[in-house]
């Protein structure tokens, strides 16, 4: 009885373990940050995933400050800016006599292929409903990532230009690493080599399984130090499992060769 109820428990322990780790894998991931390209000539699609350009409260934004005009501009990709713009912005405009002005907000963020078209190199991303420009239309904002593999300052990207439209509306161009788009596979009919190409499906699967195996050895040994298991016993989880297994493959193979050899002895 006490075998069936400690079985009980680590079954339910161990599905707990895989919820948890189905649930941090989906939490790693920020579907609002990423795009998907494809390349209508080679049919190669591109993935980007820009949340390295995003960050939380309270952080420092990305900026630039426009020297023929005097405005220093604020961004957090797939967020709000740190600097106060009313209401919340994902790009803020702090003009040369200190006033804030938004220049596009995270509701209306849009992504789209970049200046050089859906071939790996760059996406854009489009924001508008920022604040009204002299009582005309709302504040828009474009901004090119560009791919840039190598970054002496050594940050995920940064803010290289800007170009002030007539309109209210603004253009900025980031390079960074998360500007150059993976490649997830050539979707043609033809056979050539896509020994290149990396396949993204498969990196989420590797990593939510090494997810699920650490939050299992924890959870399980946690279990059995609760359980006041020592020895080997605690180190691996869901030890009598583990070892009623072990019994019954070695009773099945040791039944095997005694099957065998006795086979073998009414031949002869």
């Amino acid at each position: 009885v006490g075998y069936v109820r400690q079985k009980g428990s680590t079954v339910r322990a161990m599905r707990v373990a895989v919820l948890a780790a189905l649930l941090a894998a989906v939490a790693l991931a920020d579907p609002n940050c990423t795009y998907t390209s494809t390349n209508a000539t080679t049919l190669v699609s591109y993935f980007y995933d820009l949340s390295a350009l995003s960050h939380g409260a309270r952080k420092a934004d990305l900026q630039y400050l426009d020297e023929a005009t005097g405005h220093t501009f604020y961004v957090n990709v797939c967020g709000e800016t740190t600097e106060p713009c009313e209401p919340a912005q994902s790009v803020c405009m702090d003009t040369s006599d200190e006033r804030l002005y938004g220049c596009g907000t995270l509701a209306s963020q849009r992504f789209g292929d970049g200046e050089h078209g859906a071939g790996g190199f760059g996406v854009s991303i489009h924001y508008g409903d920022g604040s009204l420009c002299n009582g005309g239309p709302p504040r828009e904002t474009t901004i090119y990532v560009n791919c840039e593999r190598v970054d002496a300052k050594g940050d995920p990207g940064y803010i290289s230009s800007v170009v002030e439209q007539t309109g209210c509306k603004a253009t900025l161009w980031i390079n960074s690493i998360y500007g150059c788009g993976v490649a997830m596979g050539d979707n043609s009919s033809d056979d050539g080599d896509n020994s290149g190409t990396t396949h993204i499906g498969w990196i989420v699967v590797i990593v939510l399984l090494v997810c699920i195996v650490l939050i299992y050895v924890v959870a399980g040994i946690a279990y059995n130090w609760l359980k006041h298991e020592r020895g080997v016993k605690l180190v691996i989880p869901t030890y009598v499992v583990w070892e009623a297994l072990a019994h019954k493959i070695k009773g099945a193979l040791c039944g095997h060769t005694y099957s065998t050899v006795e086979i073998g002895r009414a031949h002869v």
